[in-house]
């Protein structure tokens, strides 16, 4: 889950921009990179990725699109500029040119490169809006969510994100998600949460994995199955989610607090059996010795 300002995942993050976090953490799930960390020594390494294979992640986590439909409406060498190499200048440079109108809204709504202009990022975000881009659509709803150079409104955020839903974004709908999860704009439904999550998810979103392995790991909108949870938090994991490893560390943890105590309270439980039969014992013995007492013949010689 997110800082106090994001729903989850979700909503705050502008929607290419997630990934900054988790390389800030892990170096963008390179393994060779991870071997400092517990979470190592618990779960499978993640291959080392290569660039494209990483720009397929951000496809379609963070763009929620394919890597075909990334490759054919943005520039891939400004986005590795931006993303893998952080040449944040030489990518304004190619965001420029290509006119990536995107990219350029999520520089300056960020600081990248710049310096943070909400105004100039809405500009940004609306040119690319006219030029049919489903992800700025979500990114100015991230706006009126976050109340960024406009009003915070959770009602128009909404109306950004059913917008992007129609222009076929998984993204939007790990938003929507969110937005029923919470109850923000919207009567709070963990069930109609569940079902955008599920859609999401289905379209090969991670961070809708992640929502689906939370709501059946606190048994939210679903009946609890931490083994399901389990399950979408690796196919997760396996796909180079960040926030898959933590649910799943702070999973383990859980588990061997719960282990400790058991074995604690059988441990309690077998020396309270232990000492009642010990009591029972010598109650026993006290019965046999005051019978004898009672009855023993005494020998006068």
């Amino acid at each position: 889950m997110g800082n106090a300002s994001n729903k989850k995942h979700g909503v705050s993050y502008l929607a290419v921009d997630q990934l900054d976090q988790a390389n800030s953490d892990y170096k963008y799930v390179d393994s060779s990179e991870m071997t400092n960390t517990s979470t190592n020594n618990v779960y499978p390494k993640l291959e080392k990725k290569e660039p494209l294979t990483v720009l397929q992640i951000i496809a379609q986590t963070h763009f929620g699109i394919n890597a075909d439909e990334l490759k054919e409406k943005y520039d891939t060498d400004g986005l590795i500029e931006y993303y893998i190499k952080r040449d944040y200048s030489k990518a304004l440079e190619i965001f420029t040119e290509k006119k990536n109108y995107l990219m350029l809204g999520n520089m300056y709504c960020f600081g990248r490169g710049v310096v943070r202009d909400y105004t100039k990022a809405i500009y940004f975000y609306q040119k690319a809006i006219d030029t049919g881009c489903s992800c700025a659509v979500i990114n100015m709803g991230n706006m009126y969510y976050n109340g960024r150079e406009v009003d915070q409104n959770y009602t128009i955020a909404i109306k950004y994100y059913q917008k992007a839903v129609l222009m076929g974004n998984s993204v939007a709908l790990v938003e929507m998600g969110d937005m029923h999860y919470y109850g923000k704009g919207v009567e709070q439904d963990e069930y109609k949460a569940l079902e955008y999550y599920k859609k999401a998810m289905i379209m090969g979103n991670s961070n809708a994995l992640v929502e689906m392995g939370n709501m059946h790991y606190h048994g939210k909108g679903v009946k609890k199955n931490e083994y399901k949870a389990v399950e979408y938090f690796q196919q997760a994991l396996a796909m180079g989610n960040i926030d898959a490893i933590k649910y799943l560390e702070n999973m383990s943890h859980q588990c061997i607090s719960i282990c400790v105590m058991n074995k604690q309270h059988r441990l309690e439980k077998t020396i309270n059996q232990i000492n009642k039969s010990l009591n029972d014992l010598n109650q026993k013995i006290d019965d046999i010795v005051d019978y004898c007492s009672d009855n023993a013949t005494v020998i006068i010689n």
